[in-house]
């Protein structure tokens, strides 16, 4: 039986590794994709026909989601789910103190 797993944060680094490794263990792999215009996801969907499905997914967009939740990504089950995505917020690059208490 084929295992499934839905990976967001597909496109690149720690998440498109994932979906490398898990496609090479015979893994079956739904991939979120915030970024269509970068390539290797689609090019390493031609290394695994049948087996890596690209979905299209902005995680802070209750509307692209929703689309990947009411099946549009046309899965029915997952063994697991690897939610690897990044959220920025504007808090992350503020001055904050050290543990001497001075601003770095």
């Amino acid at each position: 039986m084929t295992r499934t797993t839905f990976v967001t944060g597909a496109d690149r680094g720690l998440g498109f590794a994932l979906c490398i490794g898990l496609l090479e263990q015979g893994w079956e792999v739904f991939a979120g994709q915030y970024l269509p215009e970068w390539h290797e996801l689609s090019a390493l969907s031609g290394k695994y026909p049948g087996r890596l499905h690209i979905v299209p997914l902005d995680v802070s967009s209750q509307e692209s989601v929703g689309a990947a939740a009411r099946g549009e990504c046309q899965i029915s089950w997952a063994n697991e789910v690897h939610n690897v995505c990044g959220i920025i917020w504007k808090a992350l690059f503020m001055k904050l103190p050290t543990i001497e208490g001075k601003n770095k």
